[in-house]
């Protein structure tokens, strides 16, 4: 862009700005006031409700702020907006990765492997500079549960421990999954509440949310979908191709 031409759009105004969000075309935008941006966003959203945002900051601090805003303006009810931070650590360093983080990671990954509706997705720099997983690990790594679908206990709590959920005496965090007789709790990383899931020998009986403070059940569900917890798959198919990867290599 030219000089004359920089200087000419210098002085746009706020309602230039939205319309100019609704293309499809490159925005280079400075010298806003915090928030303005995100109010922007939030106002061409509502004017094309098809239309998707994704915003890149330069700091981690910069896209909480981002999704703060967002959330506020947009509303959040059937997850318009989307964080995607960046790993917290190297595979190469002896430190155990924020597995809060990693779950959050994963429930972005998933939602978008599975194209469930979305309106804005705020990605810090830093997320660009690390692989995440493919999109057919993603998607292997999502467990789907109905009623009257047909699956054996033990078969259920092996595939949940493979999925990378912790197994606890009583489900109160996300991640984590429970098995007690015929009922089997599990808490997905991206669940408003954790699921309580009935067996019937082999069939999916009833599927209730509850709620992890008192363990009471609420209101019963036809289906639930479960990420997986992990960001590394640890199935025996999973750890025999990085074996052959790393023997190439």
């Amino acid at each position: 862009m030219s000089l004359e031409a920089a200087l000419e759009n210098a002085n746009a105004s706020m309602r230039d700005l939205v319309e100019s969000l609704g293309s499809d075309e490159r925005i280079d935008v400075a010298s806003l006031p915090a928030g303005a941006l995100d109010w922007a966003i939030a106002e061409a959203a509502r004017a094309q409700p098809d239309k998707r945002f994704i915003l890149v900051t330069a700091s981690l601090e910069e896209a909480y702020r981002h999704e703060s805003n967002l959330r506020f303006l947009l509303g959040d009810e059937n997850g318009d907006v989307l964080l995607f931070t960046a790993a917290d650590t190297s595979p190469l360093l002896d430190v155990v990765p924020d597995r809060r983080a990693e779950m959050q990671r994963m429930a972005v990954l998933a939602q978008l492997a599975e194209q469930q509706p979305w309106r804005a997705l705020i990605v810090p720099a830093s997320a660009f500079l690390r692989r995440v997983p493919p999109m057919e690990h993603v998607r292997s790594g999502l467990l789907s549960l109905e009623i009257a679908q047909q699956i054996e206990r033990d078969e259920l709590v092996r595939r949940l421990m493979e999925l990378g959920y912790l197994r606890v005496p009583l489900v109160e965090d996300r991640g984590t999954f429970s098995a007690r007789g015929s009922l089997i709790d599990v808490y997905g990383p991206d669940a408003a509440l954790p699921f309580r899931i009935e067996l019937d020998d082999d069939l999916v009986s009833r599927i209730r949310r509850f709620n992890p403070d008192d363990q009471k059940t609420a209101d019963e569900t036809d289906a639930v979908l479960l990420a997986s917890a992990r960001e590394v798959p640890d199935t025996p198919a999973g750890i025999a191709r990085a074996k052959t990867v790393v023997r190439e290599l």
